[in-house]
């Protein structure tokens, strides 16, 4: 298990180079538009992207295939996959939630609470997303399922300006601050239900799946 993260991380050596150099970008554009929380959504966003160039990567070597003539189970292919997401994520979080502190004070905006909040934000949303996708990568393959993943990163947009509009045609009042309060925190536990739905189906696909 600790050896397929590993190899992950080997194999995903020359994106690190890229996310080093995309990071300072986005530092750049964060002091230019004065907003470190640009900065740590980018960062998030491109730590989310880890998992599926490591995916691409095994998918272009055929390594799944090679892996199972080893002493490697195919429990073991997936888990590695959904633990290299957790931790790219974690890893991520902390690195742009440091950073973003510094381009606070760089800046001389206030150190408020905002700042862990959107960070801690931004990590559920990345998990959300990535519980639908991974599964769709382990049954299409990476080339297939990038059209399906432009689409579903495309939906919250869409359904959020369709709600907005609905809410406004028919003069529904927005929700209140407690409303929102309950929402926050059930967004996490919702998103952790999903994350081990999405490891199942990725587990039932893998395991009925012909190398």
């Amino acid at each position: 298990m600790i050896g397929l993260l590993i190899k992950d991380l080997f194999n995903l050596k020359k994106y690190m180079k890229q996310f080093g150099f995309s990071c300072f970008i986005f530092i750049l554009l964060a002091v230019y538009l004065k907003s470190p929380n640009y900065f740590m959504g980018m960062g998030i966003l491109l730590a989310a992207m880890m998992v599926i160039n490591a995916m691409a990567y095994d998918e272009n070597a055929h390594w799944d295939k090679y892996a199972l003539t080893m002493p490697i189970l195919r429990k073991d292919l997936v888990f590695s996959k959904y633990a290299l997401l957790v931790l790219s994520g974690v890893a991520s979080s902390l690195v742009t939630l440091g950073a973003s502190l510094v381009l606070s004070i760089f800046l001389k905006l206030p150190l408020t609470l905002e700042l862990p909040l959107v960070n801690g934000t931004l990590f559920v949303v990345m998990i959300f997303f990535s519980s639908i996708i991974l599964p769709l990568i382990f049954k299409l393959g990476t080339e297939k399922a990038r059209l399906i993943i432009a689409a579903v990163s495309a939906i919250p947009s869409v359904l959020f300006l369709t709600i907005y509009k609905f809410t406004e045609m028919n003069n529904i009042p927005l929700p209140t601050e407690n409303q929102l309060k309950m929402a926050a925190f059930a967004a996490p536990v919702l998103v952790l239900i999903l994350f081990f739905i999405s490891y199942n189906i990725s587990l039932s696909i893998v395991s009925k799946k012909e190398y």
